[in-house]
């Protein structure tokens, strides 16, 4: 028995123990239809999107397993599965009737999650037996079955995709470079549903395009494997055949149930693909669709996401179904202190850039503050100084004071947001520097010094001394910066050799088996034995017991695990050269791993289940922030130019080759202020009771024409109306 949408509210606010605003009351409570919630930040979105789908399991009667709930990451997904799991038990408990209810049955996760979980489930026959490959593996194909192939098209792509390579010349790219550009290029074909009749009209460097995309098809089919974009194609042609009729609409047996209800988390980073894929899964008579998102925190457009699917949304229902969707927006701030919620609404106001059509959402209210004042303190202040160097020095003294009089009570309540988070010293590197020079512990996962923590060289220094022992293969080596790294991971692993004698030991034994056998013969069936192996010595087992470290090292067998399924992962000795492996292994292990490693420079892994660790400053971009929030909130390294990307070119190359292009679009220019300014404003928005901007005298002197940083009123205006701490 359905429980009353009055007593579904009720019982939200008991849990929560405040009140919900109206117009999140509206949004949860709205009925058939599709229906765009635009939603602000601090705004609530993720508990209305929660509630709507318990209200459509409580109070509609819809079976769990007629609902789909997407969002954008598997972090996301965790977070809306665990609340969606808290708000039900309580709802349970407080109205028993519930209790026949099993919502185990909601499919709920990424869209790519559910993509291979449906196709699976439904034995499509377009996807059995196929590989999902992550990016790493993907890279590795492209690496070793398409670059070499395409050698005769890469003048004509070059002349037209130069910018994709930072406009390196031709003669000095790496197979590296043409791999990581071919995967941003194929992907975009198929992100941004581009029609391949008319590129093979248009001829020239198209047909190229097509050319290289088919040789990479056909790499794919002989590794009987799917990347993530593929997997999204696949998924979109099965909508449409006998098979993913009976997921629309149901088997009438009631053993496979219809899909009535979607809801999609983030559909601000959507790209056309995506776009598609909802659509059509609305395309029942009730067009039950729910889109939640912000399009002032649009930022995923290097990853193919474009803030026109939500802008466009209601174009998008009108053209399809002729139907006009509901808006309803969350204005009410209950995150942020009012004085932050007015810097923010002023700050993205300020620019006449934000006010052109397709732009923002139509009628778009600004944000409210439902906190009010937190106190009597600057809740927007400014370091301001000569040097970054001083900045950084006056943020860890401010730290360190906040900690010491108990205003914070651990360093992870607050966050320093940059646009890279690399420890260099243009970037984050002043800014550790200071903190540990308070010891102030810093957290900052996306640093880009994976491969240089200790661990992780020694690691991977250990495995070279057995394949390679003598480092024979390193020498022959083409790349100067491969084998200086290479050189360098053995350098750490032999001076921590004589101190770790199990080790040692294990190494010079498994180097010295492998030098006694003879031509042809099996190492081992699995290569990542031999890492476990390792592993299971000191210092690597004292290693594993700090979660930092143990993250370090587990990232690195996956790594191995995305290698050993390219190039197999048993291991042979040569077949006409005893006591070695073969040439093609060292190869692809220096050439293929090794030279992934050094070209992309890796980020730490994150914990899915903690931001930050306790006790830890954390130190990130602002796409990590986004959705996060934090009590003390410190944004360096402003005054930057407005960033350009190859993204908004590529973007703009394809754009004519779309099934349905955007009925309004912008110059390149145009949309780099636009990202830039929304960038500013995710990391301006993250604050609770106190936003600190830093910048140097040199900075705040740029104008509101030359930087996105200040507002449109440029620095001057920012040095005369914030409070200097």
């Amino acid at each position: 028995m359905p429980i009353t949408e009055a007593e579904l509210i009720a019982g939200i606010e008991a849990k929560n123990g405040f009140p919900l605003d109206a117009t999140q009351k509206q949004a949860i409570l709205y009925g058939a239809g599709p229906l765009l919630i635009a939603a602000g930040p601090g705004t609530g979105k993720t508990e209305v999107l929660v509630a709507r789908c318990v209200k459509f399991m409580c109070c509609d009667g819809v079976a769990p397993g007629s609902i789909m709930l997407t969002t954008f990451t598997e972090k996301a997904a965790k977070n809306l599965q665990d609340r969606l799991s808290e708000l039900f038990l309580f709802l349970t408990a407080r109205y028993p009737q519930l209790g026949t209810i099993d919502p185990s049955g909601l499919r709920i996760g990424t869209l790519h999650g559910l993509c291979n979980d449906i196709l699976q489930e439904y034995r499509y026959t377009g996807y059995q037996n196929l590989r999902l490959l992550d990016e790493v593996s993907s890279a590795l194909l492209l690496h070793t079955s398409v670059v070499s192939a395409i050698q005769t098209l890469q003048p004509d792509l070059y002349i037209q995709f130069g910018y994709l390579f930072g406009n390196k010349p031709q003669y000095a790219l790496s197979k590296w470079d043409w791999a990581l550009a071919l995967q941003q290029l194929f992907n975009r074909l198929i992100e941004d549903q581009i029609n391949v009749n008319a590129l093979q009209q248009a001829g020239g460097v198209w047909t190229a395009l097509l050319a290289a995309d088919g040789i990479y098809e056909q790499a794919l089919a002989n590794a009987a494997a799917c990347d993530f974009s593929r997997l999204l194609r696949y998924f979109r042609e099965f909508l449409d055949t006998a098979q993913g009729n009976i997921f629309l609409n149901g088997d009438g047996s009631g053993v496979r149930l219809p899909l009535t209800h979607v809801l999609v988390d983030e559909y601000q980073d959507t790209n056309p693909i995506q776009e598609s894929i909802y659509l059509r899964l609305a395309d029942n008579l009730a067009h039950n669709i729910t889109v939640v998102g912000d399009d002032d925190q649009a930022l995923y457009r290097f990853r193919g996401g474009t803030v026109e699917c939500m802008v466009g949304f209601p174009s998008a229902c009108l053209a399809r179904w002729g139907a006009n969707p509901a808006i309803i927006y969350l204005s009410d701030n209950h995150r942020s202190d009012k004085d932050i919620v007015d810097r923010c609404n002023a700050y993205i106001s300020s620019f006449p850039q934000m006010a052109a059509p397709n732009v923002r959402i139509a009628g778009k209210p600004p944000l409210n503050s439902a906190v009010g004042r937190t106190g009597s303190h600057p809740a927007v202040g400014l370091i301001r100084k000569g040097k970054v160097i001083d900045c950084a020095t006056d943020m860890a003294t401010l730290i360190s004071d906040l900690r010491t009089n108990g205003v914070i009570q651990d360093y992870s309540q607050c966050v320093l947001l940059l646009r890279s988070t690399k420890n260099s010293p243009n970037f984050a590197g002043p800014y550790v520097g200071a903190l540990q020079a308070r010891n102030i512990p810093v957290y900052n996962p996306r640093s880009k010094d994976y491969l240089e923590q200790i661990e992780v060289a020694q690691f991977l220094g250990a495995f070279v001394r057995i394949i390679d022992p003598q480092l024979t293969h390193i020498s022959s080596l083409l790349s100067p910066s491969i084998k200086q790294m290479v050189q360098g991971w053995v350098g750490e692993y032999d001076a921590i050799a004589p101190a770790n004698p199990s080790l040692s030991g294990y190494v010079v034994q498994a180097a010295q088996a492998i030098a006694a056998m003879g031509i042809g013969q099996r190492i081992t069936p699995a290569t990542p034995t031999i890492l476990y192996r390792i592993l299971a010595h000191q210092p690597f087992q004292g290693y594993q017991a700090s979660p930092e470290m143990d993250l370090r090292l587990s990232k690195l067998t996956r790594l191995f695990e995305s290698f050993c399924s390219q190039y197999g992962r048993a291991l042979w000795t040569d077949k006409s050269t005893a006591g070695q492996l073969p040439g093609w292994w060292y190869g692809s292990f220096y050439y293929g791993l090794c030279g992934y490693l050094e070209k992309k420079g890796l980020d730490d892994d994150e914990d899915e289940e903690v931001v930050c660790p306790a006790g830890y400053f954390p130190i990130m971009t602002v796409h990590q922030a986004k959705g996060l929030e934090f009590d003390f909130v410190f944004v360096g390294n402003l005054g930057g130019n407005v960033s350009s990307s190859s993204a908004h070119q590529l973007e703009e190359d394809l754009r004519p080759f779309r099934f349905n292009p955007p009925l309004v679009t912008h110059p390149i220019s145009a949309s780099q202020w636009h990202d830039d300014i929304r960038q500013h404003f995710v990391a301006f928005s993250r604050a609770r009771f106190a936003l600190v901007l830093m910048a140097t005298d040199g900075q705040l002197r740029k104008t509101g024409s030359e930087t996105a940083s200040f507002g449109n009123q440029g620095g001057a205006w920012v040095r005369q109306n914030t409070p200097r701490l």
